[in-house]
């Protein structure tokens, strides 16, 4: 059975992405390289992908904000995420947020994934990057994740705000 094919009712099992706990963890004396570090972490969340997979989660998503920091080796990176999304069969969405999304967009198509999650209610000019990246998005079957809550602000938007959010991303 496809990722497809599965139902699309259920619950979203999320994990914070290797490169970002990487990215955010001070690393003793084993780990001299962060790539290596990397890889060894996306083995661990691999488990426990499988692991939400196996409890029912119908759709897991992978937490990677710092991919947009321009620290992150993007071929560790997509190595990574393939090693957490191999044996899965539930769709694979993969969060990536802030204004640099730009820089990394195409990258993040090419991943073994099928929804790429971006950040747009606190990062309008992100739609550019959806405008400029479309056929891309189309030829490799990607879909895209509307992020319409800015989680920076004290309130959440306004139901109008939000819908317009998804209408221009329509």
């Amino acid at each position: 059975m496809s990722r497809e094919e599965k139902s699309k009712k259920g619950l979203k099992g999320i994990i914070t992405g290797p490169s970002t706990i990487i990215q955010s963890s001070k690393l003793g004396p084993i780990y001299k390289d962060k790539n290596k570090a990397i890889i060894d972490m996306a083995y661990a969340l691999k488990e426990e992908s499988r692991s939400l997979e196996k409890a029912g989660a119908k759709i897991i998503q992978i937490d990677e904000p710092f991919f947009s920091t321009g620290l992150i080796d993007m071929e560790v990176a997509k190595e990574s995420i393939n090693i957490i999304t191999e044996d899965l069969s539930v769709p694979i969405a993969l969060h990536c947020c802030g204004g640099d999304v730009k820089n990394v967009f195409k990258d993040l198509i090419s991943f073994n994934i099928d929804v790429i999650d971006c950040e747009f209610a606190g990062h309008p000019n992100n739609f550019n990057v959806l405008e400029k990246n479309v056929n891309y998005l189309i030829d490799e079957g990607k879909k895209i994740g509307l992020g319409v809550i800015d989680t920076k602000k004290p309130i959440a938007e306004s139901v109008e705000d939000i819908s317009k959010i998804i209408e221009k991303g329509d």
